[in-house]
């Protein structure tokens, strides 16, 4: 009886050592890697001696700083171990080096099947597309002190075995979590409501608060006595959401009182309750995105603070702002009623009413001949947004061709468009010499002489019209660096130019010219 209860309690013991979890306190990853290199090794020598070796379960713990490249030194570890070693790594204690890194690799630990739980270090700030398709993956422990500011959606993906994901706040099963990040995702045409502390003409509404979510060059113009610095807009939204960036489109709509009146320079922006947040704008009437990066909680209100400008040339010291958006761009929806009956007219007038049809939401197709595929097919139409667009086919040519003509947006408001009328390939930005130009005046596009008066074009198509009386070759070029530029050569073979007309502009608008 006693021989059998000794056999009793050795097969026990052998069975939990066997498959009890080993801890191992190291000081580095390099004596993580070395312990991995010693198991392989050990596991090796069992197999060559068919003793069937058990899988080794090891928990590696310590205090130290892990450097930016040691995750991916792991991970590649593992991935060679060939799961020959169960591996929790506790980190807990540990802490990202902050001169570094402090990200998990886009890439790291991705099918790493001999990952069991995995402990994430104090400093870690971001979570990529990492920690995916590891089949014995178990769990996953947050640091308790750090909020990790950003976590990819396709984090912790295809983990058939995943119990939970631990953070300071609560654990969550994996079907919690994915619930948790979907409910992250920002959300668009979500604006309930805006406000501002004040407005110019408040009794007509012309200036009104409403003009600056409307999509449309219809403005927002503070009623301040001062330049307004220190006015506020307040954005409600609908529902609670992360606030990825928020898109503004700075001064005034109408491109000829743009320079004229004031435009924020330095705005913050506070979230809820939060602080407030300083941030740069440019002086240029394109729209521009502000990243704001708060994707781990959900906001419902919005504040922005002028806090300095950019000083108009009228002496009258109102401000203004266009358009706001969050979470969206104004790219991503028709800009104004009107941009968008431009764009059906134009392509009416360029490839004809039986080749132009309405598609969905509101978009405009067009029928297109694709030569290089020697197929026609119906084809969505981009719409341009005002100031400076190209990439827009001529004729019925789809595709393949570089850019084609150049809307202009002067400062008068006037939209002026310059058509290639031959059938050549085209050079990016640059305009040949036989031009049609339209302006789209009384609601449709009128064709315009080369000797139109409108605002400081008028110099440009002035110069265009004497050159081609000169029965001279030239290129248009829109530059980028604040000029316009027409060479014009001797002949159409000269290599070299005979002289250049530079006419300034800022920001892909032309300037006004000083009265």
């Amino acid at each position: 009886m006693k021989k059998l209860l000794i056999l009793i309690l050795s097969v026990m013991l052998t069975f939990l050592s066997c498959s009890s979890q080993k801890t191992i306190n190291v000081n580095s990853v390099d004596e993580i890697l070395t312990s991995i290199e010693n198991y392989r090794e050990e596991m090796r020598i069992q197999s060559n001696k068919q003793l069937n070796p058990k899988i080794p379960y090891v928990k590696y713990t310590g205090t130290f700083i892990i450097e930016y490249e040691d995750f991916n030194k792991l991970s590649e570890a593992l991935k060679d171990s060939e799961n020959i070693i169960h591996v929790s790594l506790d980190f807990s204690e540990c802490n990202m080096n902050k001169d570094s890194y402090t990200i998990l690799p886009y890439d790291s630990f991705i099918d790493v099947d001999s990952l069991i739980e995995f402990y994430l270090p104090e400093g870690l700030t971001y979570i990529g597309k990492s920690l995916n398709k590891c089949d014995n993956l178990k769990a996953v422990y947050f640091p308790k002190n750090t909020v990790v500011n950003e976590t990819d959606e396709d984090a912790f993906m295809d983990n058939p075995a995943l119990e939970k994901i631990v953070t300071s706040e609560r654990t969550y099963t994996y079907e919690e979590w994915q619930d948790w990040r979907n409910s992250l995702i920002p959300k668009k045409n979500n604006i309930k409501e805006i406000t501002a502390s004040s407005e110019l003409d408040k009794e007509s509404g012309k200036y009104s608060i409403n003009n600056i979510w409307n999509s449309y060059w219809t403005s927002w113009v503070e009623g301040s006595d001062g330049d307004g610095s220190g006015e506020k807009i307040t954005i409600t939204l609908k529902e609670p959401s992360t606030i990825e960036f928020i898109c503004i489109k700075s001064g005034f709509g109408n491109l000829n009182y743009y320079w004229a009146n004031n435009r924020p320079e330095y705005i913050t922006v506070a979230l809820d309750d939060e602080d407030e947040e300083i941030y740069y704008l440019e002086d240029s009437p394109f729209s521009q995105e502000i990243p704001i990066n708060k994707r781990q909680k959900l906001y419902s209100k919005i504040t922005l603070t002028i806090k300095s400008v950019y000083k108009g040339t009228d002496g009258a010291d109102d401000c203004a702002i266009d358009e706001i958006n969050v979470n969206q761009g104004f790219s991503d929806y028709v800009y104004a009623p009107v941009v968008q009956e431009m764009a059906r007219e134009l392509y009416t007038l360029d490839v004809g009413k039986e080749n132009i049809r309405e598609g969905e939401n509101g978009s405009i197709e067009v029928y297109v001949y694709d030569w290089p595929m020697d197929e026609s097919y119906w084809t969505e139409a981009p719409y341009f947004s005002g100031h400076l667009y190209t990439g827009y086919h001529v004729g019925t040519g789809a595709g393949h061709r570089e850019d084609l003509f150049n809307i202009c947006l002067n400062p008068s408001g006037n939209h002026f468009l310059f058509i290639w009328s031959d059938e050549s390939y085209g050079i990016n930005k640059i305009i040949p010499s036989n031009v049609r130009i339209y302006a789209w005046i009384n609601d449709t596009w009128e064709e315009q002489t080369l000797t139109a008066h409108l605002s400081s074009l008028s110099d440009i198509l002035k110069a265009i019209y004497k050159i081609e009386k000169e029965n001279l070759p030239y290129k248009f070029y829109i530059g980028y660096n604040d000029t316009i530029i027409i060479d014009v050569f001797p002949s159409e073979d000269a290599e070299e130019t005979l002289y250049s007309l530079v006419f300034k502009y800022k920001n892909g608008i032309f300037i006004p010219e000083e009265e």
